[in-house]
C-alpha cells in the first residue's frame, strides 16, 4: 500500500507541464499518514479484558482471600457468563434512567429518614444478629429495606 501511495506521489510531482498541484501533494501526505497512523495503532493494540471476565476474575480472588476452597470457587463461578437480558435489564433500570441526584433527591427524603430510623430502633436486635452473624452493617439492610418497601 505504501508503495502505491509512493507511486502516485512520484506521479504527481511530474505533473504535464512540470506544475505541481499543491492540493494533490497534501492529499498524498495526508493519505500516507493516515495509513502509517493506522497500522502502527493496529499492530500495537491489544484487546482490552472483557469487563465480566475481569470482574469474576476479581471476584474469584476475594472469595480464595476469604478462605473458600478453590474446588468450590471453581464449581460455582468457572463456567459463570453474562446473560445480555440481564445486562439490558440492568443499564434500564428505572433508577438510573433518570439520573442519581434526582433519583437520590426522589427517594432519600426526610420521611424515609424518618422511618428508616424507627425500623433501627425497633428492629435493632435482630439487625444486630445479622450484623454478627453475616458480618452485614445495618446502616446497608436498613437503605435497601427502606428504597425496596
Amino acid at each position: 500500500m505504501l508503495r502505491a501511495l509512493d507511486r502516485s506521489a512520484s506521479q504527481i510531482a511530474r505533473a504535464p507541464g512540470g506544475v505541481v498541484r499543491h492540493n494533490d501533494v497534501v492529499r498524498v501526505l495526508a493519505l500516507v499518514l493516515a495509513t502509517v497512523l493506522l497500522q502502527s495503532s493496529q499492530d500495537s493494540a491489544t484487546p482490552p479484558p472483557e469487563p465480566f471476565d475481569e470482574w469474576r476474575q476479581d471476584l474469584m480472588e476475594e472469595a480464595r482471600a476469604r478462605g473458600f476452597s478453590e474446588a468450590l470457587i471453581r464449581e460455582a463461578l468457572a463456567n459463570v457468563e453474562p446473560l445480555p437480558r440481564v445486562i439490558q435489564n440492568d443499564r434500564s433500570q428505572a433508577e438510573l434512567v433518570v439520573g442519581f441526584e434526582r433519583y437520590l433527591r426522589s427517594r432519600v427524603t426526610p420521611r424515609a429518614v424518618r422511618r428508616g430510623r424507627d425500623a433501627a430502633k425497633q428492629h435493632g436486635s435482630i439487625l444486630a444478629r445479622i450484623e454478627n452473624k453475616y458480618s452485614v452493617q445495618r446502616r446497608f439492610i436498613l437503605a435497601i429495606w427502606g428504597i425496596e418497601t
